[in-house]
């Protein structure tokens, strides 16, 4: 499970990290969580320009190199089933249409249309195998079994500063063992709910490029949430377990191109 990739502003080093992991594991279920794509180009904060960026300028070239990933990660991982949730920066399509003017608002009440505007026509993940959940903020079960069995997956759109404290609200809004994005933080807290029961939520972390202060300058003007300097983010992902009925998150922390995982050190 794994979201937050921000393609094209994603951290190569994590990237490959996260894949032969994948490649690896081979599992049963991936989950892409949202913000796979940033789109930037088509977004309401377009960064200021800077020739010292690599900043793509055109939409048609963010979603190539979009495709080219979604693309990667099936060729390698070969999971069993594939899943895609929506995260805001997809939403940024919708956002678009709904200022393009009256016509076009029209013909999106053609269904076959306004499909085609959806995000897994436009990044071509239908034609992969993926299930999509649909529109932005809806979000999935990780397994098909009833929801007390079951951890529910979204992109989210609550933040906190702290790693874990996005996680705790969520899992206190779902009552359900929750995984969720968008605070690009990793963090995992568990409760006793009822009798020998237990929850958990989890922030899966990011695959998004930072490091070092100043890496992130000027991609957005969001400070702090973008600023390297301020941010707490964390790259990573998720592996989860299942036995039986008990099922156990395994945060994959990546740091400075590296994680280890089942005792072995991956690099990219």
């Amino acid at each position: 499970m794994f979201g937050d990739v921000h393609a094209p502003y994603h951290d190569r080093s994590a990237w490959e990290i996260m894949l032969q992991i994948g490649e690896d594991l081979k599992p049963d279920v991936l989950v892409e969580n949202g913000d796979f794509a940033d789109w930037r180009t088509i977004g309401k904060y377009p960064a200021r320009p800077n020739p010292e960026k690599e900043l793509i300028n055109e939409w048609r070239h963010e979603v190539a190199i979009q495709r080219t990933l979604y693309k990667e990660l099936v060729k390698r991982v070969k999971a069993k089933k594939y899943k895609k949730n929506d995260g805001n920066h997809e939403w940024r399509v919708a956002r678009v249409l709904m200022h393009a003017g009256p016509v076009v608002c029209q013909l999106l009440g053609i269904p076959e249309i306004r499909g085609s505007f959806s995000s897994e026509k436009i990044l071509g993940t239908d034609a992969l195998g993926f299930k999509y959940s649909g529109p932005y903020p809806n979000g999935c079960w990780l397994f098909d079994t009833r929801p007390e069995r079951n951890v529910w997956v979204e992109h989210g759109h609550l933040l906190s500063q702290k790693a874990g404290n996005t996680a705790n609200r969520i899992m206190e809004k779902r009552f359900a063992s929750t995984i969720n994005g968008h605070s690009h933080r990793l963090g995992a807290v568990w409760r006793k709910v009822v009798g020998d029961r237990r929850v958990f939520a989890v922030e899966a972390g990011t695959l998004a490029i930072f490091g070092e202060p100043g890496a992130g300058d000027d991609i957005y003007d969001s400070v702090p949430f973008n600023v390297a300097d301020y941010a707490d983010h964390q790259q990573g992902f998720l592996v989860i377990y299942r036995d039986g009925n008990q099922i156990f998150p395994v945060p994959v922390p990546i740091h400075k191109g590296k994680a280890v995982f089942n005792g072995r050190l991956y690099r990219a």
